[in-house]
């Protein structure tokens, strides 16, 4: 399942929802009504759960272009974000694809 930002959009394809409000409160509902992996959309919203501490793992593709602006990709933060690799790949595009978990979690 994947949450986006009720603000960013009006619509969503399957197997998405729309959401607004406390994260907190969006991830035990959602929690409550599917038991697999959900994937958070969008920086604005996917910060809200980073400095909520409710990440168990980090997927990220990077591109090897440099655009020099947009929106910033990790929230800030009290402090410091330890994490540690799971899953490296790159593609011969030179595309990665990295997964992480926070360093804490095993």
């Amino acid at each position: 399942m994947c949450l986006e930002r009720a603000q960013s959009q009006r619509r969503v394809e399957h197997n998405s929802r729309l959401v607004r409000g406390d994260v907190g409160a969006i991830f035990k509902e959602v929690r409550r009504e599917f038991d697999g992996d959900i994937g958070v959309a969008g920086p604005n919203l996917a910060g809200q759960f980073v400095r909520r501490g409710l990440v168990d793992e980090y997927q990220l593709v990077v591109h090897p272009v440099v655009l020099g602006a947009g929106t910033p990709f990790w929230p800030e933060l009290d402090a410091p974000l330890r994490l540690r690799p799971l899953e490296t790949h790159t593609f011969g595009s030179g595309v990665e694809f990295r997964s992480y978990a926070p360093s804490s979690m095993s």
